[in-house]
């Protein structure tokens, strides 16, 4: 995140990295990366950029989507990922919600509109996902490391440890 840039890797045979390239450049505090729709979504300390992605991988110049992102604090460091019913999801802290609370897991529009918390009082969720059979969203907690989920309709203001809810 320190250099702002962003580097496309080339899968070698042998599942390591056979070349780099930077495809997005002086982007100071890029973290969080998602690709949806052939769009390249980054996530900085404070700024939600978008850049269409080319058939070659490279990537055009990234527009600022929203500017309001949650200062991460000391943690720098945003989660963003493409979820599959075409939306994007950030968190904890990474997008901003529609109440402006911090450590919240948000879902919003491909455009960055309507922003949507989906959960709150999140602890060290380093990273999240959706079970390929059910679609449950789940989350990867630290120090503990253990996926957790929530219960289906809990409500997004209860202190969650941690647990995602499960997205309809």
């Amino acid at each position: 995140p320190d250099s702002g840039d962003v580097l496309a890797l080339r899968d070698g045979a042998d599942g390591r990295a056979a070349s780099a390239r930077a495809v997005v450049r002086d982007l100071p505090g890029v973290h969080g990366v998602a690709v949806l729709g052939g769009t390249l979504y980054l996530v900085t300390d404070r700024e939600l950029h978008a850049a269409l992605l080319a058939p070659d991988g490279s990537a055009g110049e990234p527009a600022t989507l929203r500017a309001d992102v949650p200062d991460p604090g000391p943690a720098a460091g945003h989660t963003l990922a493409a979820g599959p019913d075409a939306h994007l999801y950030g968190g904890p802290c990474a997008l901003p919600t529609d109440g402006g609370h911090a450590a919240a897991l948000v879902r919003l529009r491909a455009d960055g509109s309507e922003p949507e918390t989906l959960a709150r009082a999140l602890r060290g969720t380093l990273g999240f996902g959706w079970h390929p059979a059910t679609g449950a969203l789940w989350g990867m907690d630290h120090p503990d490391a253990l996926p957790v989920e929530a219960a289906r309709g809990a409500a997004p203001d209860q202190p969650s440890l941690g647990a995602l809810h499960e997205l309809v």
